[in-house]
């Protein structure tokens, strides 16, 4: 008697039965498997993951804001401590510098080349209208140091945000 052939989709059903089968057997290997696979491809996997993020993220934006807003609601000493930390290691009081910076740039905003107002106002204080804007961004590597900062205008530090420094924009002060 001939024997009966079967349909793609039972041969398939039978075909993921039996990898179930081998797979809750072999547990551990796959997880070995799958650990070695990426210890050897590290760099790419981590490349891997963060296309993944940024483009879940572009996608799911809302979705996203909300879930970082519960959490930040539901843990807001854990980010409170978080962030003291940060500035800490990040160090403060890098604006004691502005009079020497404006001083040393001649009162130039290297960002666009224009005047900077005024240093002080009448009240003898630092104009807030000039930031201090570091060179390399501390989330870049760049450090609190007097040679990593510079004198912008607000505007000009405002649109630079993080980005890495232009090719011959630097103030080598």
């Amino acid at each position: 008697m001939p024997r009966q052939r079967l349909s793609e989709a039972e041969l398939k059903r039978r075909r993921a039965e039996r990898w179930q089968r081998w797979a809750s057997k072999n547990r551990e290997h796959l997880r070995d498997r799958a650990r070695r696979r990426y210890a050897e491809n590290l760099e790419r996997e981590r490349e891997r993951r963060r296309t993944y993020m940024r483009t879940y993220r572009q996608r799911n934006a809302r979705t996203v804001l909300e879930s970082n807003r519960r959490y930040r609601a539901a843990n807001r000493d854990k980010i409170r401590r978080l962030n003291r930390e940060r500035r800490r290691r990040a160090g403060t009081g890098y604006r004691k510098h502005l009079p020497e910076l404006y001083a040393a740039q001649n009162g130039i905003c290297t960002e666009c080349g224009c005047r900077l107002p005024p240093l002080r106002l009448k009240d003898d204080r630092l104009n807030p209208a000039i930031h201090v804007d570091h060179i390399v961004p501390v989330v870049l590597g760049g450090s609190n140091e007097p040679q990593n900062l510079q004198a912008l205008h607000g505007p000009c530090n405002s649109s630079k945000r993080s980005a890495a420094p232009r090719q011959g924009v630097i103030w080598a002060g």
